[in-house]
């Protein structure tokens, strides 16, 4: 399949005959040994969920509500077994859906991205998540995290760009028992390619307006004001140089950012220079590519939903016109 150049055009062509028949000839057959399992773990998990429902139901009205109604000293471990076991149930249907809707990824993605030209799919593998939570680490775009998952990752040549794109999920958990807390770092979308331009040290670009405020004049980052105000008012710019962040975001690229997130309003968009690459974050707790489990396989507009949100990152990317110099 020929590699178009613009996602805008690749959006319009999930509706055309070109795409339909893609997906009857490449896509469909492919996944078709997998529908007979599809209905397998749908009657699984709703016998689970059914047994689930029935034991959980039975331990409430014959132990747990008699116990609250006496005020036994027994109905605080009854109710903490009682919202275990539910816990449990839920777990066991979630990673029976889950199996099938990795299987399904791992044998149809690349196939599925391969229509928008040199674009493939790689399957979670230990070695690799090892290597790559080192660099996510060296990125001064996340904050501090201690738990770290990376869903997908989807790696190919876009425009000319070697472009990366994978879901992460970021957090940061400390203490333990009562004291343990959670914080979400990032959740969405973060694709990398190279830059264009070179440059020594980091620019951060970030609509969080407090996230970075604590950084300001630590690890050598300071706050860069620009002159443009109304990008001013979208996005907080810290870097470990003022001359090369100006250098970095010119009046055009500022210009297309701006354009560029007040078009996509349904997430946050943040940004960095590091490591000789420009990262855009997309911060959305949306759960990306996934094929829908109640879906037969030969239902197409599985496919271009998937497609679409490929081709809602890729048109950021055009938006920006990361495949130029940005902006000289």
């Amino acid at each position: 399949m020929e590699n178009k150049n613009k996602s805008v055009n690749l959006i319009q062509d999930m509706a055309t005959d070109e795409f339909i028949n893609f997906c009857r000839q490449k896509i469909i057959p492919a996944l078709m040994p997998l529908e007979k399992q599809r209905v397998f773990y749908i009657v699984f998990a709703s016998i689970v969920g059914a047994v689930g429902v029935a034991v959980c139901s039975y331990l409430f009205g014959g132990a747990v509500l008699p116990s609250l109604k006496e005020g036994a000293k027994s109905a605080g471990d009854l109710l903490y077994m009682f919202v275990t076991l539910i816990f449990v149930f839920y777990s066991f249907v979630y990673m029976i859906l889950k199996h099938y809707k990795t299987k399904a990824k791992e044998t149809v993605f690349g196939q599925l991205f391969s229509y928008w030209g040199n674009f493939k799919y790689f399957a979670k593998n230990k070695e690799y998540c090892d290597i790559n939570e080192t660099y996510i680490h060296s990125l001064d775009l996340f904050y501090e995290f201690n738990r770290y998952k990376c869903d997908d990752f989807i790696s190919g040549e876009y425009n000319g760009l070697n472009i990366t794109i994978q879901e992460l999920d970021l957090k940061r958990v400390t203490g333990s028992g009562k004291n343990r807390r959670v914080i979400n770092i990032f959740n969405g979308i973060l694709v990398t390619v190279p830059s264009k331009k070179k440059f020594k040290g980091k620019t951060i670009v970030t609509t969080d307006k407090g996230f970075f405020n604590s950084f300001n004049g630590i690890y050598g980052f300071s706050n860069v004001k620009l002159e443009d105000p109304v990008f001013e008012k979208i996005f907080e710019v810290y870097s470990m140089d003022q001359v090369e962040a100006r250098y970095l975001l010119t009046t055009a690229f500022m210009d297309r950012l701006v354009k560029v997130a007040c078009k996509n309003r349904n997430f946050k968009l943040m940004c960095s220079f590091e490591n000789d690459n420009v990262h855009i974050a997309f911060v959305s707790s949306k759960d990306w590519f996934e094929i829908p489990v109640s879906k037969s396989v030969t239902e197409i507009r599985n496919y271009q939903s998937v497609l679409l949100e490929l081709a809602t990152i890729l048109s950021v990317v055009d938006g920006l016109q990361i495949d130029s110099d940005i902006g000289m």
